[in-house]
């Protein structure tokens, strides 16, 4: 009896804290909400445990025999739960377990089993999983309690090792006494894989707490691996940051300036207007650094990776600046890069089709840190509001430039042209240019311009030089 008046009131605390707050999503009714809400101090061993933290947030402590107990009368037979978690276990270890009269749900950080059976094999548990599950269990008769109880989550296996290393840590439940229907699902799951670096599976649109699209998954079809997110969503109680997807992508972007990066994502200073959303992924493309096997004189290697990034807003007047970090184990080639006169080069197009613009988008030279990060500074999205942009890498010089051929048009009577654009460097350059063994040597004050070709020929090569 003593026991079960302590449960009492843990359960008394927990629904008072649950009543007071918003709900997730802005999707009503939910009666259990754990996550980390008050700051905690980050020691140097607390950061190197990486299992702690899941794209800049903090897991919830629980005790070893926590315990939740819901009423059969607030349960309505009926629930949807969503879970969050990261284990490195490897033996099987239980995070949630479920049981109302004969119906018992059970989740480890492999499977999740039931009495239907459900596993979430195509998620990493290392990584991080988001779950979500429901049940109607009208069938069940004469059962009072609900009880879901986490398991030890330092998964210590006696008293004695209290200095164990965690190994598993959930950072978010959510509870609701009712099947929720498919909306409000993915926008609860929305909100967690933003916050968490977690993507979706399946074909899957991001949504906001108001049900816009925030990702779109046809639109975006051919960017659909490793989804991510920063966005403030007040409804939500979402205010993430700065994000690397867990997947360890190696692609970390976040709101305002370098001075804004934290540990933490809550100990971020930035702040930017609500409503505020960008989403990205990529095309799964390799990550080689080659030359353009049609213009083997240039001297830009390509990728043949590209992210899209899709911007919401409820004001697309204002410009959203960030900053974007890049692992150099992204790229298999980086280590060479470091014996060459080269740059890696961060290019960003309006065009958001599967072919990537080089020439008409905008570059941004990154900084090699000591730790072997490449970092981007000041970069504004979706400059032409059409709300959405494509980027991906080059390695090139400090000085180089892209160029596009335009046909000869007889019909309408106009030549031939190449359309230049200069990158690096200061004003002005000369530019030559040999057509057919002829050099030709232009000045120019510009970074773009047209060049008329009357004649026909080979344009074998040109190049520009700094003349600032």
């Amino acid at each position: 009896m003593k026991k079960l008046s302590t449960l009492k009131i843990i359960v008394f605390l927990i629904h008072l804290q649950c009543v007071m707050a918003q709900n997730p999503a802005n999707v009503s009714g939910c009666s259990i909400w754990k996550k980390q809400t008050t700051s905690k101090i980050v020691t140097d061993k607390k950061e190197t445990n990486l299992v702690d933290f899941l794209n800049f947030n903090e897991g919830v402590s629980f005790s070893k025999d926590e315990q939740l107990i819901v009423s059969k009368s607030k349960l309505k037979s009926s629930f949807t739960l969503f879970v969050v978690f990261k284990s490195i276990e490897d033996k099987e270890k239980d995070i949630v377990k479920y049981k109302v009269g004969r119906e018992e749900l059970k989740i480890t950080n492999k499977q999740t089993q039931s009495t239907n059976g459900l596993e979430y094999s195509k998620y990493d548990a290392k990584s991080g999983v988001i779950l979500e599950y429901s049940a109607n269990l009208n069938g069940v008769k004469n059962a009072n309690i609900c009880s879901l109880f986490f398991g030890d989550n330092l998964n210590k296996d006696n008293d004695s090792s209290q200095n164990q290393e965690q190994k598993t840590t959930i950072f978010e439940f959510i509870f609701y006494p009712r099947i929720l229907t498919e909306t409000e699902k993915l926008k609860v799951e929305s909100y967690l894989s933003i916050k968490y670096g977690v993507s979706l599976i399946g074909e899957k649109n991001y949504l906001s707490s108001t049900g816009t699209k925030v990702w779109n998954f046809k639109d975006n079809k051919s960017f659909n691996k490793n989804v991510t997110g920063i966005a403030k969503d007040e409804k939500s109680d979402l205010f993430q940051k700065q994000s690397l997807n867990s997947s360890q992508d190696n692609i970390h972007i976040g709101f305002g300036t370098l001075d804004s990066i934290s540990k933490l994502n809550k100990e971020n200073k930035e702040n930017i207007e609500n409503e505020t959303f960008l989403v990205w992924g990529n095309n799964n493309g390799n990550v080689v650094f080659k030359k353009d096997e049609t213009d083997k004189e240039s001297l830009i290697k390509k990728i043949n990776r590209v992210w899209k990034i899709q911007k919401t807003q409820v004001n697309d007047k204002n410009e959203i600046n960030t900053f974007l970090i890049v692992n150099d184990s992204l790229f298999s080639s980086q280590a060479e890069s470091k014996k060459e006169d080269t740059n890696i080069w961060l290019a960003v197009s309006s065009n958001s089709s599967d072919v990537f613009d080089y020439v008409n988008a905008n570059y941004y030279r990154g900084e090699i840190t000591q730790e072997g990060k490449i970092i981007f500074k000041n970069i504004v999205w979706d400059k032409d509001k059409n709300g959405s942009d494509t980027f991906t890498f080059i390695k090139a010089p400090d000085l180089f430039m892209n160029y596009e051929l335009i046909e000869q048009n007889c019909n309408l009577s106009q030549n031939g042209r190449i359309k230049i654009k200069v990158e690096g460097g200061v004003l002005p350059f000369v530019l030559n240019i040999q057509h057919n063994g002829v050099v030709t040597t232009l000045d120019k004050n510009s970074r773009e311009f047209e060049i008329e070709t009357p004649t026909s020929g080979n344009y074998d090569w040109f190049y520009i030089v700094y003349n600032g």
